[in-house]
C-alpha cells in the first residue's frame, strides 16, 4: 500500500510537471501572438546623420559652416513616436539595424525597423518622427529638456521625420542650438585655454531649458533658468594654430547684445570687446564665432 501511494505520487507530480511545461510554453506563444496582434505591420526608415548649415553671429556674415554629427561605431538608438490625426503614439527606444559601423562609415544611414501599432490606419497618412536623445511624451507633446554644456565632443542632439510607410527616408535637423567657438593663437608658443562663457546684460542662451515638438511639428521652447554658466575644460592650441569649443543650449529668443567673451588663458581671464548681433538665435542651426589671441588682447577675428 505504501509502495502504490509513493509510486502514484511519482505520476501525479510527472504529470503535473508536463502539463506545467505545456502551459508555459502556450504562455509564452500567447504573449507572442498577443504582440503580433498588436502590431499591424512594420516599417524601415533610413536615418542619415544631421547636416545643417549655420551661421557666423560674429563678422563672417556671407560664409556658410556646416556641422554634421555621426554615428556611434555601435550603432545609434532612437525614441520613436508615430503622429496621426494630431496624436502621437510612444513606440519607445529602438535600436538600429546597424550593431557596428566603420570609421569610414559613419556618415551613411542606419535603418531602424519601427512596428506601427494597430491603432494607427495606415491607410491614412501618418509620420514617424524619432530622436536621438532622451525625450518623453507629455500632453501630446515630445518633450527634450538640455542643461547648457560647453565641452569637447559635444554631440547636438538632433529628430527626424519620415513620412508613414513601409521604406522611408527621415529628414533630420538638431532639436537645440549648437555653438561653435575657433580660438586661433596668434603666438609663437603654445596655450592653454578655457571657454567661460559670456558677460552680457542679457543671455541668448540659457541654462536650462525645454524644447517640445507639438502635433504641427514646430517647436515650442521654454526656458526654466538663466543662472550661472558653465566653464569648459581646458584645452591646448599648439602656436599658429587654432581649436575650438562646442556648445549646446536652449536659446531665451534674446539676441547678442553687448557681449563680451569671456576666456582663461594660462590661468588669466581675458575678454573680448563687447559686440552685438542682429541674428536671431533659435533651435536647429549651429552658430559660429571666432577670436584670435596676440599674446596681449583677444579680439574678434
Amino acid at each position: 500500500m505504501y509502495y502504490f501511494e509513493k509510486n502514484n505520487s511519482f505520476w501525479c507530480l510527472l504529470f503535473i510537471a508536463t502539463m506545467g511545461l505545456i502551459w508555459v510554453g502556450c504562455s509564452k506563444d500567447d504573449e507572442k501572438d498577443d504582440s503580433n496582434k498588436n502590431v499591424v505591420r512594420v516599417d524601415t526608415y533610413a536615418i542619415s546623420p544631421t547636416f545643417v548649415y549655420g551661421l557666423y553671429l560674429v563678422n563672417n556674415p556671407q560664409s556658410r559652416p556646416s556641422v554634421e554629427n555621426s554615428w556611434s561605431s555601435n550603432g545609434a538608438s532612437f525614441h520613436v513616436y508615430v503622429l496621426q490625426g494630431n496624436v502621437f503614439t510612444d513606440i519607445g527606444e529602438l535600436e538600429s539595424k546597424e550593431t557596428y559601423i566603420a570609421s569610414a562609415s559613419q556618415q551613411k544611414p542606419v535603418h531602424v525597423e519601427v512596428p506601427i501599432p494597430t491603432n494607427i490606419d495606415i491607410s491614412k497618412p501618418y509620420q514617424v518622427i524619432t530622436t536621438d536623445t532622451r525625450t518623453a511624451l507629455a500632453n501630446n507633446k515630445i518633450v527634450f529638456e538640455e542643461e547648457l554644456k560647453r565641452d569637447t565632443n559635444t554631440y547636438c542632439p538632433s529628430w527626424q521625420i519620415a513620412k508613414g510607410g513601409s521604406s522611408t527616408t527621415s529628414q533630420s535637423t538638431f532639436l537645440a542650438v549648437y555653438e561653435l567657438l575657433y580660438v586661433v593663437n596668434n603666438t609663437n608658443k603654445p596655450i592653454k585655454v578655457k571657454h567661460k562663457g559670456f558677460d552680457a546684460s542679457e543671455k541668448w542662451y540659457s541654462t536650462k531649458g525645454r524644447v517640445s515638438i507639438n502635433p504641427s511639428l514646430d517647436l515650442e521652447v521654454s526656458v526654466l533658468s538663466t543662472i550661472g554658466d558653465v566653464i569648459s575644460q581646458e584645452k591646448s592650441i599648439n602656436a599658429n594654430e587654432k581649436n575650438y569649443f562646442e556648445c549646446r543650449y536652449v536659446p531665451t529668443g534674446k539676441k547678442m547684445k553687448n557681449a563680451c567673451l569671456v576666456l582663461e588663458i594660462d590661468g588669466k581671464e581675458v575678454r573680448t570687446p563687447a559686440v552685438s548681433s542682429d541674428i536671431s538665435i533659435e533651435c536647429g542651426t549651429p552658430y559660429f564665432m571666432r577670436v584670435k589671441w596676440d599674446g596681449q588682447k583677444l579680439e574678434w577675428d
